[in-house]
């Protein structure tokens, strides 16, 4: 199925006949609150840009994956992004694809983002973890640990607007909380200083199609925040 057809799917999906007609369809529900559980100190980065990062994460060896990684996953996008969107770790289907999201999921979160009211978002898209394996591999606490250092070296040279962690994993590991990903959702978080959200991995949602409707809303809720805090900044 090409990528118009998806996109024309998903919108049927989630009842959008204009796109931009559920644009301030979900209101906010919880102000962003700051924790200091979740923040830690930010590291200065090692490199002047994200290819020279991203070259410096291909030479990683800080971990055992280093040593039966099949591919390695660096971020993509725009470097002066509005959102930095983090994935769940790699799978299989990296070894044939270089991509953050990759198979039916890429294609859906694409068409996500394609859609007419989010078109003009910068986004860029990192892994929570840059090894890919031949077999399916759940991260420890240390290989987490490790790759850590390039999710905020990544956060210091872009400087987002806000972060949208996308599936459990990526939601637990970087707001340190063993909480369901449900109990998460729905409510700003904070993350370095910066605004944060959680939602459901594109994978998720093509094996739970009614949740669509729901990563849906949560992306007008970023945008809607993304929209306030430029008029607050004009009138300052």
């Amino acid at each position: 199925m090409s990528q118009h057809h998806v996109l024309k799917h998903y919108l049927r999906e989630i009842g959008v006949q204009t796109p931009i007609s559920l644009l301030f369809a979900q209101q906010s529900k919880q102000t962003v609150a700051a924790s200091s559980e979740v923040a830690s100190p930010s590291l200065q980065p090692t490199a002047p840009n994200l290819q020279t990062l991203n070259e410096q994460i291909e030479a990683c060896t800080q971990c055992p994956l280093s040593q039966q990684r099949t591919a390695i996953i660096v971020g993509q996008g725009h470097e002066d992004a509005d959102i930095l969107i983090v994935s769940e770790a790699p799978t299989m289907q990296h070894e044939q694809s270089p991509a953050v999201f990759s198979g039916d999921a890429g294609i859906l979160i694409n068409a996500i983002l394609e859609t007419p009211a989010l078109s003009h978002l910068r986004t860029y898209q990192v892994p929570l973890i840059q090894c890919a394996t031949s077999q399916h591999h759940t991260p420890s606490t240390d290989e987490l640990a490790a790759c850590s250092s390039w999710l905020e070296q990544q956060i210091a040279l872009i400087q987002p607007k806000v972060i949208l962690l996308m599936g459990r994993m990526a939601a637990q590991t970087i707001l340190r909380s063993e909480v369901s990903l449900h109990a998460l959702h729905g409510q700003w978080h904070e993350y370095q200083g910066i605004a944060t959200w959680v939602s459901y991995h594109p994978s998720h949602l093509l094996y739970a199609p009614r949740q669509k409707q729901t990563a849906w809303l949560d992306m007008q809720e970023i945008l809607k925040k993304l929209q306030t805090d430029a008029g607050n900044n004009h009138h300052a």
